[in-house]
Parts: C-alpha cells; sequence; structure tokens
C-alpha cells in the first residue's frame, strides 16, 4: 500500500490581494483613459484607479501594475479636467445684441441710391 501525498493548500496571501487590486487599477486607469471626455464619469475612473493603484503599491509586490494604474488614471484625470474646464471656451454662443438694428437702418436701400 502506498499513500499518496498530497500538499496543504496554500493559504491566501495578502500579495495576490494587493496584485489583484494593482490589476483593478490598470483596468480602471485604461477605462478612465477611453471615458475621460466624459468628464464626471472620467474623473470619478481616475480617482478609483489611482487610490487603488496607490494602495496596491503600498501592499504588494506588484509594482509594475501598480504603477501603471497610478499612471494610467492620472493621464485620464488630466484630461478629464482639462476638458472639463475648457469645454465652454468651445461652445460659443452667439447673443443678439443692440447693434443689429443700427446695421440695418445704415443698410443702402434702392431709395437712398437715387
Amino acid at each position: 500500500m502506498t499513500q499518496e501525498y498530497a500538499p496543504p493548500p496554500l493559504p491566501e496571501s495578502p500579495a495576490s490581494r494587493s496584485k489583484g487590486l494593482a490589476t483593478i487599477s490598470l483596468l480602471l486607469g485604461l477605462v478612465a483613459l477611453v471615458v475621460s471626455w466624459l468628464s464626471i464619469v472620467g474623473m470619478v475612473i481616475s480617482v478609483l484607479a489611482v487610490v487603488l493603484g496607490i494602495i496596491a503599491r503600498r501592499r504588494s509586490q506588484a509594482q509594475v501594475l501598480s504603477i501603471l494604474g497610478i499612471i494610467t488614471g492620472t493621464i485620464g484625470l488630466v484630461i478629464s479636467l482639462y476638458l472639463t474646464t475648457t469645454a465652454g471656451f468651445f461652445l460659443h454662443v452667439e447673443e443678439p445684441c443692440g447693434c443689429i438694428e443700427e446695421q440695418s437702418s445704415t443698410l443702402l436701400t434702392p431709395t437712398t441710391l437715387g
């Protein structure tokens, strides 16, 4: 009779949970880059990506993923803020002014020519 040895299951380590946070941070950062033109949505997703990236960086060995999450989240946040602050400049609104009446009275009409 031979007994087969089965190793005990590995406990879930905090590093694997933090790697999950780093992965989520990177995915949220990439989503933030895509939806950064939606000002409020882009800002919220970007902030979440940066915060999760910072938390993952402090907890884990997955430094590259968390740094990429922080970078993509920051870029998405900058784009969202830029588009939010400059949106008013792109929307040109023409308001009627009182000078239109003055211009219409000075136009040459056939009766004034001759």
